[in-house]
């Protein structure tokens, strides 16, 4: 999944505004909890503010192919708190012609997020 796609479908990078309900929020992304796939220590957790978001976060599986996490939805719909996702990927052949076995890899969001009152 790539991280270069605009927020909202709009061509904008800036999550300031693609988010303007958001006050702030912090995100810790831990991925891969069994070690399988992390190459060295620490690989698996990411840090993200409002200021450092990025649409979306890549599968440390090597074989995962159209896998990922995607953050714009986990910021549009979801409170405070920790969730666990499933890869959306799958382990396909190398040429991309066949879809394999969904991806095994799974992510751990913990959620700070304060929005502006309705």
């Amino acid at each position: 999944m790539s991280n270069t796609k605009p927020f909202l479908g709009k061509a904008t990078s800036n999550p300031s505004e693609a988010f303007p309900d958001v006050i702030s929020l912090s995100l810790k992304i831990t991925q891969d909890p069994s070690g399988w796939y992390s190459e060295r220590e620490g690989a698996n957790v990411r840090h993200m503010t409002l200021n450092s978001l990025s649409r979306s976060v890549g599968c440390l599986n090597k074989r995962c192919q159209q896998g990922g996490l995607d953050l714009q939805n986990i910021i549009m719909f979801y409170e405070s708190g920790t969730f666990d996702f499933c890869c959306d990927g799958h382990e396909g052949s190398p040429a991309g012609r066949n879809k394999g076995d969904p991806c095994d890899n799974r992510f751990t969001v913990e959620l700070e997020i304060s929005r502006k009152k309705r």
